[in-house]
């Protein structure tokens, strides 16, 4: 899904729902999209991004740079009742 860049809850849901045979909602795949979530996906991420940095460095590509720095503009949305409440960095 994330290499066809289809990263929704609800294509999340259909893709879960039919490899478990057991139907999934968005919303509630949603709810438990908590802090283990999270560092499970954390994880995997640091271990791709390491294992491919490995690749490239063994290339040579970064041996003229003192240091890389690689920007992430992920971004996640608040519900409209709390936006007033949490602003941040906004796209108008």
């Amino acid at each position: 899904m994330a290499i066809q860049n289809n990263n929704t809850y609800s294509s999340w849901a259909q893709q879960i729902s039919l490899l478990s045979n057991r139907l999934i909602s968005k919303q509630g795949l949603c709810e438990r999209m908590g802090q283990p979530a999270v560092d499970m996906v954390r994880s995997l991420l640091e271990n791709y991004i390491k294992r491919s940095y490995e690749s490239i460095k063994i290339k040579g590509l970064f041996n003229s740079f003192k240091r890389v720095l690689i920007q992430d503009s992920t971004t996640l949305s608040l519900p409209c009742s709390l936006v007033n409440h949490f602003q941040g960095n906004k796209s108008n």
